[in-house]
């Protein structure tokens, strides 16, 4: 028998899954304080710290509160540091698994221009392998309608910024501007320095744009009711992947492995038969030339406050 060495009842702790983004284990937690200083001494932002002293010290917001209430902007930066699980990543793969295998749901997924990159260490591949078509190919095997490109939102987002930007140049007003593409920064900018929210972009984020159009434009050109489209967004930022309907690098490793599509078998993406791709060069061409959803009526709003666009599943 191993002679206890601080006699005294264990300590419990619930586990707090009430954030969208961020899953806290304060059960694994080893006092290492790495998420106290990263969220601190890095990010500005101060959300986690020691709750108490002594033999009840544990990390956790303030107050010991819930981190859906907490000033937490949902950056993953404790997940990146954790070395023992204590902070995860919510997880959607089981909710994407159960959409891909509903009749009556169809199901598309955008992907983010470091997925490309970054998914294939996944599957043993060196870090930085560029693997797109593996990717595309490996996401239809799953199951997906189409496949889509960030990209394309983001090309948009660049349009609709500069339109933005020159009309507030003409008038003076509102100047800075400040970008809005990342959800996570518009957490940070609303809960710390909300005296700058008039600079922001009234834009949307490229994935939210995406998400949009393919519920608008997409849907109407290929036939479809918008409600029966469910977005998949795979994002590498913490913040994107983990909004409703957003999934991170990992998690898309995950599902992959769980649905047998493993990377180094896969072949470059050619188009099916019978399910051509649609073809994104063309709209980027109408949007240009303002034929597109009457000039970007449908980019505005960003944030939580966007009130739709955002995909079903990250």
């Amino acid at each position: 028998m191993r002679e206890r060495l601080f006699a005294g009842e264990r300590k419990r702790y619930p586990r707090d899954a009430s954030s969208p983004a961020v899953i806290r284990d304060p059960e694994k937690c080893v006092l290492c304080g790495r998420c106290v200083r990263v969220c601190e001494e890095v990010q500005g932002v101060r959300q986690s710290l020691a709750a108490a002293p002594g033999f009840a010290n544990v990390v956790a917001p303030a107050h010991d509160g819930a981190m859906a209430e907490s000033v937490c902007i949902q950056c993953g930066q404790c997940i990146n540091v954790c070395p023992t699980a204590a902070f995860v990543e919510a997880d959607s793969t089981d909710e994407v698994l159960d959409a891909l295998a509903d009749p009556e749901k169809h199901v598309v997924v955008q992907t983010a221009p470091s997925i490309r990159a970054a998914v294939g260490e996944g599957f043993g591949f060196a870090p930085g392998t560029p693997a797109t078509g593996k990717l595309v190919t490996a996401c239809r095997l799953m199951g997906f309608a189409r496949v889509f490109d960030t990209n394309l939102g983001a090309d948009l987002t660049i349009v609709e910024e500069s339109a933005e930007f020159l009309a507030r140049l003409k008038t003076g007003e509102r100047l800075p501007l400040i970008t809005s593409c990342s959800p996570g920064w518009i957490n940070f900018m609303e809960r710390f320095y909300p005296d700058v929210i008039p600079n922001a972009s009234t834009c949307k984020s490229p994935m939210s744009m995406l998400s949009t159009l393919i519920k608008t434009y997409y849907a109407e050109k290929a036939g479809l009711d918008p409600k029966s489209i469910y977005v998949v967004a795979v994002m590498r930022a913490r913040r994107r992947s983990t909004r409703p309907g957003g999934r991170s690098t990992g998690a898309v490793g995950r599902a992959l492995h769980r649905r047998g599509a493993h990377y180094a078998r896969v072949h470059l993406a050619g188009p099916m038969p019978g399910r051509q791709l649609p073809p994104p060069a063309r709209w980027r061409v109408r949007f240009a030339a303002g034929r597109l959803l009457g000039r970007g009526r449908h980019l505005r709003g960003h944030g939580r406050r966007d009130g739709g666009g955002a995909p079903d599943r990250l």
